[in-house]
């Protein structure tokens, strides 16, 4: 059984050792270069301020950034505390390896619910999502966006497995739910938009007020509550905890990068072109959430792919999170043929979208980077390109997206009419 088990997911064994190559590489890069422990000291000092004094978990850190997620992290890995700098940070890595390993079987798995038979497109998918400088820069800055990943698409499998088979959705689905989505966002407040798009999919305006979409809202709230405790022993860390997110918000936008050599100038420009995005972003959050034709993984990818046009925030930094979802567009225009030459024929289009999403596994976050590098470009106006990559690659995609739908148009993939895949897919 075992054997047969793992002849059938073989096709699983090349990306489990991309993402071994890369912390493979992190490893030695430690080993032989002297190298700071980005972010893990942060974290670090803040495990051990839960331990010994949870009221200075947002407190300023000499030569740091601040600690700027919801306590429920902090108080779930706040036994790391107990250790050496270096030990947590070796068990954290691991703890990251493992939870990547995870998204490769989760993300294969909804692949096969979303009836992609053939295993070696699926290779193809799950070939993207573990290679490039974002898996590694992952591991290199001790990031949380792998376990928030993960949590997302272990909520999104749920909700088709759950679809699919046609299972009751009880109490203890949503307490479960909820309560994970609720811990990813302490991490990324700034997806809070995915959770209300998730929270109203099921149900409508005047459904509002029915007992069982209270009882959701009751869950919602007990479980914040619970998991970020500390609020209620120490009330001044809600105050804390809103300013510590303006820093992510402020300045790790690529808009602002974008606008940087203009920045002093213009100011009061750059304040109003943010106020705008955050609207456009309010208003797609809208109307996906009142949208009850769309199925909600695809609501989830929409968001995603829009999220990367308007960067609200660092786009890069969440590209972890976004790109499964993004690469989810792509599946139901997929003609599954046993033939290459067949499979390239039928599905041209959708290749060229499938290699503008994978560039962004390619690029560095840091245009500084370049710059060092290749000193001509800070005063050659190519920079400009180099800027504005994100916006040529999801131009790109979208656009060979829009095509796919507009050949299909009879049959939009996205409708819960269409929930069967096996209806509409070769």
């Amino acid at each position: 059984m075992l054997i047969e088990t793992i002849k059938r997911k073989s096709y699983i064994i090349i990306p489990f050792l991309c993402l071994t190559f890369y912390l493979c590489l992190l490893f030695y890069v430690y080993a032989f270069f002297s190298v700071d422990f980005i972010n893990m000291e942060i974290y670090h000092a803040t495990f051990k301020n839960v331990l010994n004094n949870p009221r200075d978990i947002y407190m300023d850190l000499e030569g740091m950034l601040d600690y700027y997620y919801l306590p429920s992290f902090a108080c779930f890995f706040s036994f790391l505390g107990l250790l050496d700098l270096f030990t947590a940070s070796f068990i954290y890595l691991i703890i990251l390896y493992i939870s990547s390993l995870l998204i490769i079987l989760l993300f294969d798995k909804i692949l096969i619910l979303l009836n992609l038979k053939n295993k070696w497109i699926r290779f193809l998918f799950l070939l993207i999502i573990s290679n490039g400088w974002v898996i590694f820069n992952q591991f290199r800055e001790f990031q949380t966006k792998i376990i928030v990943c993960l949590i997302f698409l272990y909520v999104i499998e749920r909700e088709i497995d759950y679809r699919i088979n046609d299972k009751e959705k009880k109490i203890g689905y949503y307490i479960i739910n909820y309560g994970l989505f609720i811990f990813g966002l302490g991490i990324t407040p700034n997806l809070i938009f995915l959770f209300v798009i998730y929270l109203f999919h099921e149900i409508r305006i005047d459904t509002l007020f029915k007992r069982i979409n209270i009882a959701k809202y009751l869950i919602v709230i007990s479980i914040f509550l619970i998991e970020n405790f500390l609020f209620f022993i120490y009330p001044e860390l809600i105050f804390k905890f809103l300013n510590g997110i303006n820093f992510p918000a402020q300045y790790n936008s690529i808009l602002s990068l974008c606008l940087s050599p203009f920045q002093i100038s213009n100011e009061f420009l750059l304040n109003y072109i943010r106020l705008l995005l955050i609207l456009i972003t309010i208003l797609i959050t809208i109307l996906l959430t009142v949208n009850s034709k769309l199925l909600i993984e695809w609501k989830f990818s929409i968001f995603c792919l829009s999220l990367l046009y308007l960067d609200i925030y660092k786009g890069y930094a969440l590209l972890q999170i976004l790109l499964p979802f993004v690469l989810l567009l792509l599946v139901p225009f997929i003609k599954q043929e046993v033939s290459i030459k067949k499979f390239v024929e039928e599905n041209y289009i959708m290749l060229i979208g499938f290699l503008s999403a994978s560039c962004f596994i390619l690029i560095s976050s840091d245009t500084n980077h370049l710059f060092r590098t290749f000193t001509l470009l800070q005063k050659f106006p190519f920079y400009l390109l180099i800027y504005f990559r994100w916006l040529i690659v999801t131009c790109l995609f979208t656009t060979i997206l829009l095509i796919l739908i507009y050949k299909n148009k009879n049959h939009f993939p996205y409708y819960k009419d269409f929930a069967n895949m096996r209806d509409y897919q070769n």
